[in-house]
């Protein structure tokens, strides 16, 4: 049987979780530093942490399943205002130095 707070009652969500290899706690300091304001006005219903870990970025992203496309491309943003203040590379590029 499902009841309130039971899995089946939950709302679906889309959860994932990147980590960004910067190479080094400062550059990864930096990034997060830079990209923190970026997340002030989130799409209704997303949730998005940032937190600096062992040398990279780790983004934690989550929203309805119905908004799965809002939530990708809100994380292309997100990447591409990183590579944009030289904090990574393109993809398919080398990282850059620190």
């Amino acid at each position: 049987m499902s009841g309130p707070g039971s899995p089946a009652s939950a709302p679906r969500r889309v959860r994932v979780r990147l980590h960004v290899d910067l190479g080094s706690p400062r550059r990864a300091g930096s990034a997060l530093s830079a990209l923190l304001p970026d997340n002030v006005q989130l799409p209704e219903g997303m949730e998005i942490e940032m937190r600096a870990e062992r040398g990279g970025l780790v983004i934690e992203a989550s929203h309805s399943v119905e908004g799965a496309d809002t939530l990708a491309a809100t994380l292309v943003e997100v990447l591409e205002h990183a590579r944009l203040a030289g904090l990574v590379a393109p993809l398919g590029d080398e990282a850059p130095s620190p």
